[in-house]
C-alpha cells in the first residue's frame, strides 16, 4: 500500500525538478515521474520508492536481474542473413528495451531478406535467485515462415491506371526476394506521384498458379484539371489558362499546357513527360516555353530523368534557346546547353507536407552565340532549391530557399537573365517583374492545416536579383489560403511588395502541382 501511495504522490507532483537519490549515475537523468517503472525495465525488478521529501526522491534498488545464459537457434537457411547480430551479453542486466531492440533487429533483417512472415519470441527461466542477484536463462524462438520471391506485381487499382505504371513508379523488380524496406520505400514513392490512393500497404500473396506476387490495391485519384481566368481591358484579352494531367489516360504520362496573357506579354508553355521507356525506368521529357514581350524568348528542352534510389533522382538533357528584342530580331542570343540536376526528397505528401525535406541541385554548361557582340562564348550557371517543413503543435513552418545564377560570364546578355516575381517565387510583385543574371528567394511560411485538404498561411519572401547596378533586394509578404483541387492545390494569395499599400496588394490565383 505504501508503494502505491508514493507512486500516486509522484504523479500529482508538479514538473519542478526533483533530485533522485539511490540510483546509479547513469540513471539519474530519468525524470522522477517515470520512476520506479523505468528501473524495472532496466533490470531492477525490485526497485521501489522509499520516500519523497524536500524535493528529493529516495529509491531502493533491490537486487539486479542479470543474464546467466543466452540462446537462439538459427536455421541454416537464415544464418547468413543474421551475421554480426548483437545479442545481449552474459552478465548484463535484463534490459527490456535492449532485448526488444535485438528482437526487432532479427525480424527486420529477415523481413528484408525474403521472409516477410518472420517472428521472434523470448522466454526466460530463473537460473539462480540468491541474496545478491537474480540470474536468468534467456531463449529466443525464431519462426522464419516461408522464403518468398515475388514473381510479379499484381496491380488491383480501381480506375484506369495501368499495372506497368505502378511497377515503374515503385521501382519494382520481378523475381527478387521480398524486402520490406524496398516495398515501403516504393509505396512512399508511389504516394508522391499522387495518381492513386493506396488501400493499405502492398502485401505478398499467392496467385492461382501458386506463385508469390506483390499485391498493390488502390484507387485512381483525380489527375486532370482545367482552370483559368479570362477578361479584357476593352482593347486586349487578358487571362491565365492551364490544363494539366498527371496520369494521362492511365498511362502515367504528364502533360500540361499554360497560356498567360497580360498587357504586352504572351507566354505559352508545354510540358510532356513519359513515365518510362520500355522496361527501363528512364523517363524522357520535353518542355517548351515561348514568350512574346519586349523580348521574345524561345526555350526548347529535351532530357531524361532517372531514379538513383527511392529518394534520389537525376536528370540530364540539353536545351536550345533563342532570345532577342522584339523590335530587332537579328540581335539577342542563341544558346545550346547541357543540363543536369539531382534531387532528394523525404516527403510523402508533396502538396501539403507537415514535415519533411527536399533538395535539388543543378547546373548547365552552354555555348552562347551573342549576335550583339558577334561572338561565341562558353557559359555556365547553377541552380538550387531547398524546402523543409517543421511541425510545431498545430502549425507547420515551411522554409524555402531557391536560386539561379550565371557563374561565367558574370553578366551575360540581358536575353539570358532569369525572371523574378509572381506567385510561384516572389509574391507581392507582378509576374516576371524583375530580371537578373542571378536571382534568389528566401521564404518563411507558417501554415495552419484543416484536416488534410486545406490550409491558411502567412508568408515573408525575401527576393534578390543581380543586374548592372549590383544586388537588388525586394521583400514580399502577405497571407493566403490553399485547398485541395486535384491534381494539385488551388492557391489564393494576397501579396504586398515594396512600397505597395495594403489596399493595393496583388491577388495571386493559381494551381500548384508540387511543393
Amino acid at each position: 500500500m505504501k508503494k502505491k501511495i508514493l507512486i500516486l504522490l509522484m504523479i500529482s507532483i508538479s514538473a519542478t525538478a526533483m533530485e533522485v537519490v539511490g540510483v546509479p549515475g547513469i540513471y539519474k537523468e530519468i525524470p522522477a515521474k517515470y520512476l520506479p517503472q523505468a528501473l524495472w525495465e532496466k533490470g531492477y525488478w525490485e526497485a521501489s520508492i522509499d520516500s519523497v521529501a524536500n524535493s528529493k526522491m529516495f529509491i531502493t534498488l533491490g537486487r539486479p536481474s542479470k543474464i546467466n545464459s543466452f540462446k537462439i537457434n538459427l536455421p541454416d537457411s537464415v544464418a547468413k542473413h543474421l551475421r554480426n547480430i548483437d545479442p545481449p551479453s552474459k552478465g548484463s542486466l535484463v534490459d527490456a528495451q535492449r532485448i526488444k531492440i535485438f528482437l526487432d533487429d532479427v525480424v527486420h533483417r529477415l523481413e528484408n531478406s525474403g521472409y516477410p512472415f518472420a517472428a521472434c519470441s523470448v522466454s526466460m527461466d530463473i537460473a539462480d535467485n540468491n541474496e545478491k542477484e537474480i540470474t536468468l536463462d534467456i531463449s529466443f524462438e525464431l519462426e522464419t515462415g516461408p522464403y518468398i520471391e515475388l514473381l510479379y506485381l499484381d496491380s488491383q487499382i480501381d480506375g484506369k491506371t495501368k499495372g506497368s505504371v505502378i511497377e515503374h513508379l515503385m521501382l519494382f523488380k520481378p523475381n527478387k526476394p521480398f524486402r520490406k524496406k524496398y516495398i515501403q520505400s516504393g509505396s512512399r514513392r508511389l504516394r508522391r506521384s499522387r495518381i492513386i490512393r493506396l488501400r493499405g500497404e502492398p502485401y505478398p500473396a499467392i496467385d492461382s498458379e501458386g506463385n508469390y506476387v506483390l499485391v498493390v490495391r488502390g484507387k485512381d485519384l483525380i489527375v486532370n484539371s482545367f482552370q483559368g481566368i479570362i477578361g479584357t481591358d476593352g482593347e486586349k484579352i487578358l487571362g491565365d489558362l492551364q490544363f494539366a494531367s498527371k496520369n494521362l489516360f492511365g498511362t502515367g504520362r504528364k502533360f500540361s499546357i499554360k497560356l498567360f496573357l497580360e498587357n504586352e506579354r504572351t507566354t505559352f508553355e508545354l510540358d510532356y513527360i513519359e513515365p518510362f521507356l520500355g522496361k527501363s525506368n528512364i523517363s524522357p521529357q520535353f518542355r517548351m516555353k515561348f514568350q512574346n514581350a519586349d523580348y521574345v524568348r524561345q526555350n526548347y528542352r529535351f532530357g531524361v530523368q532517372f531514379p538513383i534510389s527511392f529518394e534520389l533522382d537525376g536528370y540530364t538533357g540539353f536545351s536550345i534557346r533563342r532570345n532577342y528584342p522584339s523590335e530587332t530580331p537579328n540581335e539577342g542570343t542563341r544558346s545550346l546547353a547541357l543540363e543536369f540536376w539531382g534531387s532528394y526528397t523525404s516527403l510523402e505528401d508533396v502538396l501539403m507536407p507537415r514535415s519533411g525535406f527536399t533538395m535539388r541541385l543543378g547546373g548547365e554548361v552552354s555555348r552562347i552565340n551573342d549576335y550583339n557582340e558577334d561572338e561565341i562564348q562558353p557559359a555556365a550557371n547553377a541552380n538550387f532549391s531547398v524546402f523543409a517543413a517543421f511541425p510545431i503543435k498545430t502549425l507547420s513552418i515551411w522554409l524555402k530557399a531557391t536560386g539561379s545564377g550565371y557563374i561565367e560570364p558574370k553578366l551575360p546578355d540581358f536575353s539570358l537573365w532569369f525572371p523574378l516575381g509572381g506567385w510561384t517565387n516572389l509574391r507581392g510583385y507582378r509576374q516576371e517583374q524583375f530580371y537578373g543574371a542571378k536571382i534568389g528567394v528566401l521564404t518563411i511560411e507558417p501554415r495552419l492545416f484543416f484536416q488534410n485538404n486545406a490550409s491558411v498561411l502567412a508568408f515573408l519572401d525575401i527576393g534578390a536579383f543581380y543586374n548592372d547596378d549590383g544586388w537588388q533586394v525586394k521583400p514580399g509578404y502577405g497571407v493566403g489560403f490553399e485547398f485541395a483541387r486535384p491534381p494539385g492545390t488551388m492557391a489564393i494569395i494576397y501579396g504586398l511588395g515594396e512600397d505597395r499599400k495594403i489596399s493595393k496588394g496583388l491577388i495571386h490565383i493559381g494551381l500548384r502541382l508540387d511543393i
